[in-house]
């Protein structure tokens, strides 16, 4: 007989079929969760992949459009480093040109000078004298003053061209 400490094998086989049906049916519904998530995480992975692919090509495209943009403003820089290399260079060439200029008339200047410096210390007599400019003042006796001045030197230049003396009003030798 069958004590309740030793139950009846019938009973143990029902019982182990049972725990191995459910245990079954565990792993089953388990597996089954198992699948779920990872078809989930598999879908979230590919959704993440679609979503990196297309931010690269966004990025690649952007990349792209920026060297275009770089490339272009690289291109305009160095035709304007050009341009105002031309500049400078013709720039330099006029400055070079009228600085030659300049020197080759202050040359011709100090020659004259000297010429005309040494005719004056050679034929000191053949020497014109004039009165430039009249000063600006209103007063009559300085205009009359400058007036006389002028008229005396132009007398004195005349004299000395024709070989004649100043003489005053009364025909006097004042030279």
């Amino acid at each position: 007989m069958h004590s309740p400490n030793h139950p009846h094998p019938q009973i143990v086989s029902t019982t182990l079929a049972l725990r191995a049906l459910s245990l079954d049916a565990f792993l089953e519904e388990q597996w089954l969760l198992d699948w779920e998530e990872h078809a989930y995480l598999a879908a979230q992975d590919a959704a993440l992949e679609a979503h990196l692919e297309e931010q690269l090509l966004q990025d690649r495209e952007e990349y792209a459009y920026l060297a275009a943009q770089d490339a272009a403003l690289e291109a305009h820089l160095e035709e304007q480093l050009l341009q105002d290399w031309e500049e400078h260079a013709y720039l330099a060439a006029q400055d070079t040109a009228l600085e030659v200029h300049l020197e080759e008339q202050l040359l011709r200047n100090w020659q004259e000078h000297a010429n005309q410096t040494e005719q004056e210390i050679l034929h000191p007599h053949n020497q014109k004298y004039e009165i430039v400019a009249a000063p600006e003042d209103e007063n009559p006796e300085w205009q009359e003053q400058w007036q006389d001045a002028q008229s005396d030197m132009d007398d004195y230049s005349r004299s000395e061209e024709e070989g004649w003396f100043y003489a005053d009003e009364d025909g006097h030798d004042k030279s």
